[in-house]
């Protein structure tokens, strides 16, 4: 298990002396001085840890299963688990970070759960609060306003309460609050949190490193742009007509037999017809909107994914999220860099990219994209393509059995409203 103060190291026996007291250590004062002079940092308290970890051959660092807690600021605390973590292990740590934080800060620290909820969180903390959102997905946009509100709400109660973020597999998640709280305060804040988000920057630099998820940076970088208003809001909805993808997947034989399946939130609106893309072929695009149907209404969170139909399944081709609030042209684009899942597949070509065509009405049609090499399709009835995502969190392994809680979220006339 690592510990940072700071974005540092800490050892772990500084934070968990059994059967010490406060008072104990004001008595040892001049021996522990001693033992720490020759390496210390302060955590922001006023009280020096050592910043070098003492690896043994029975804990390696960096173990599998071990878990990170860091100072993002003075009053913010990060706590991490890699997906790695056994059940036991797991629990182990839970008990482990809470003995720490009650030993430092009382009940004066909130946990705020980002990933699924957990029983044993509940077990070990006073405070918890639920704000987690399905996996390899962006949160909804009013979750980004939301969560951020709570905390600053939390920590403006009281000078000695404390933020704890928990997130346990993939970091962009939290990297994703860190830097929305970033932005926000910045907007929202005072002249005082400049440091805190000069620290929230350095912990993000040091531990997070980029976001990985295209979907994931779009996010924050909406809810930078609606802060700052530098993104203008759109409080219409869009009618989806048209889907073109450039270049071919190469998922069998050099193509692929793709087919688009639209949500909006977590209700599935539409499931295209299999398009059989050949070797070859530069583009080819979905009709939404046909002679018989008109545009495809979206408001709101939406998510756009491409599935390839093998014989024994489907595998996913590409992903992309954005918020129709954000959406000012009838016309919107997304790189490979810029789409999940292909971003980092390399059968999904180079130069590929997909756009997206909307008009303003449901019979209102503007120019359809250029005519693309005809591409064999079908309606047929099939059980794999009906079939919808999984878009709940994250299966529990906590032996104990989780709560099953709901992510927190504002509906989108709220989002307006809070910004």
């Amino acid at each position: 298990m690592k510990i940072y103060a700071q974005n540092r190291p800490v050892d772990l026996f500084l934070w968990n002396w059994s059967g010490h007291t406060h008072e104990d250590v004001d008595k040892d004062g001049a021996e522990m001085q001693k033992i720490i002079s020759s390496s210390t940092s302060y955590n922001g308290f006023g009280e020096a840890f050592t910043t070098q970890p003492r690896p043994t051959k029975n804990s390696p660092r960096g173990m599998p299963g071990s878990m990170d807690l860091s100072y993002v600021t003075e009053r913010i605390i990060a706590i991490w688990f890699p997906s790695s973590s056994t059940s036991h292990s797991y629990r182990q740590g839970q008990k482990q970070a809470s003995h720490m934080l009650r030993h430092k800060h009382g009940n004066n620290y909130m946990v705020f759960n980002l990933t699924e909820p957990k029983r044993v969180l509940k077990n070990e903390h006073k405070h918890v609060q639920e704000v987690g959102w399905a996996r390899n997905l962006a949160p909804p946009l009013e979750n980004l306003c939301s969560i951020c509100k709570e905390i600053e709400t939390w920590l403006s109660a009281d000078e000695h309460r404390i933020a704890v973020l928990h997130a346990k597999g993939n970091k962009d998640k939290l990297g994703v609050i860190v830097a929305a709280y970033m932005n926000y305060s910045s907007i929202c804040g005072n002249a005082e949190q400049a440091l805190d988000r000069f620290s929230m920057r350095k912990f993000l630099e040091e531990n997070i490193g980029s976001i990985s998820l295209p979907s994931n940076k779009r996010y924050v970088d909406y809810f930078s742009g609606l802060l700052s208003h530098t993104i203008r809001i759109n409080t219409a909805p869009l009618y989806l007509t048209h889907v073109t993808v450039f270049g071919t997947p190469a998922f069998e034989q050099g193509g692929c037999r793709a087919f688009l399946k639209v949500y909006q939130g977590q209700v599935p609106l539409y499931t295209s017809g299999v398009y059989a893309v050949a070797r070859g072929v530069h583009q080819f695009t979905v009709n939404v909107a046909g002679e018989q149907r008109k545009g495809l209404q979206l408001r709101g969170d939406i998510l756009i994914k491409c599935y390839h139909r093998s014989e024994s399944g489907r595998d996913a081709v590409f992903a992309c999220q954005f918020h129709t609030c954000a959406v000012t042209d009838y016309t919107l684009s997304f790189t490979r860099q810029e789409l999940d899942v292909a971003y980092k597949d390399p059968r999904f070509p180079k130069d590929g990219a997909v756009e997206l065509h909307f008009s303003q009405g449901p019979d209102i049609r503007h120019p359809a994209p250029a005519p693309t090499p005809a591409v064999p399709f079908s309606f047929a009835d099939d059980a794999v393509t009906r079939a919808d995502s999984p878009m709940n969190l994250e299966e529990s392994d906590d032996d104990d059995g989780s709560d099953g809680g709901k992510c927190c979220g504002f509906t989108q006339d709220d989002l307006f409203f809070e910004l």
